[in-house]
């Protein structure tokens, strides 16, 4: 029987579909598309592999500065980096929150 993995998060995620610039280091940046990030990582869109404990560099949206970043892991076009200190999340463009709906009212006709 199979023990469920239990994902454990430093930081809440945020779902987006932006791109941002990925490059290896003294490499030519790339587009890619972020799928979700926090504080602390990222998750991208990566058609190339990226083995884990590569070292890049990240380029957000809305950024001149250059992130550096660690890939964490590679599956499935999809890979994970963790930053090497943590983001300010409110300053990059396209990873605002989606609003909190408020409570369902009900409205006679």
């Amino acid at each position: 029987m199979a023990i469920p993995r239990i994902e454990q998060r430093r930081r809440p995620r945020i779902a987006t579909m932006v791109l941002c610039e990925l490059r290896l280091y003294g490499g030519q940046p790339i587009l890619t598309r972020i799928r979700d990030l926090s504080e602390c990582g990222i998750k991208i869109a990566s058609p190339r592999p990226l083995p884990a404990g590569t070292r890049v560099e990240i380029r957000m949206p809305g950024k001149e500065d250059w992130a550096p970043a660690r890939v964490i892991w590679h599956a499935r076009g999809l890979a994970g980096l963790a930053f090497a200190q943590a983001m300010d999340l409110p300053r990059v463009r396209g990873a605002e929150s989606p609003p909190t709906p408020g409570p369902a009212r009900w409205r006679p006709d």
